[in-house]
């Protein structure tokens, strides 16, 4: 972290000082050239704050496990169960946007405010949430054990919102971008 820490600094040094040559080209007439460096300078600034603040979240993250932010008591709903009644009876009481298919106690999938909205009103009461849903092998889960670092690079890489928790195809929690972002800010706050 040290390491980091010093190399962050020598880059935002660097770019500071390509920084003001650039503007010091601009003032003496070099306009172009004096724009481009200062640019420079202001990407190299930029990369080395977020190279350490990249290792600080990964710092802060190491060592903990997706149990430790998931919400366990997520409300289920069956596969049989119709869009108009997922939207009614469950999305606008809860204002929860995802929620996992359950059929015979397994995980059998996901479905989420964006799959019922692509979804035509007039179709969604002969429509099963089924037929909307994504199914488990196309979803990307986490087991209770899974660092948070690797969590984070699987929500950051699939831009996820929210990843099922799963164990033995069952489902133990959800973690959400929210949960992450909050354990995050929560243990900055604490000094890591």
């Amino acid at each position: 972290k040290k390491s980091t820490r010093i190399a962050a600094g020598v880059g935002r040094v660097v770019g500071f000082i390509f920084i003001i040559g650039g503007v010091y080209w601009i003032f003496t007439g070099n306009t172009f050239n004096g724009i481009w460096i200062a640019f420079i300078g202001w990407f190299l600034e930029n990369a080395a704050v977020s190279s350490y603040q990249q290792v600080a979240i990964q710092d802060v993250l190491k060592g903990h496990t997706a149990r430790e932010i998931m919400v366990s008591d997520c409300v289920t709903i069956p596969p049989e169960l119709t869009i108009d009644r997922l939207v009614n009876e469950y999305i606008l009481a809860s204002g929860k946007r995802c929620f996992p298919i359950v059929e015979s106690g397994l995980i059998t999938g996901l479905v989420t405010l964006h799959n019922a909205r692509a979804l035509p009103r007039d179709k969604w009461a002969a429509t099963r949430v089924k037929d909307i849903m994504t199914p488990l092998a196309e979803l990307k889960t986490v087991s209770p054990t899974e660092e948070l670092t690797k969590v984070m690079e699987l929500m950051a890489s699939g831009d996820i919102n929210q990843l099922p928790v799963v164990e033995n195809r069952n489902i133990v929690g959800m973690v959400a971008r929210d949960n992450l972002l909050n354990f995050i800010n929560v243990r900055g706050d604490l000094g890591g």
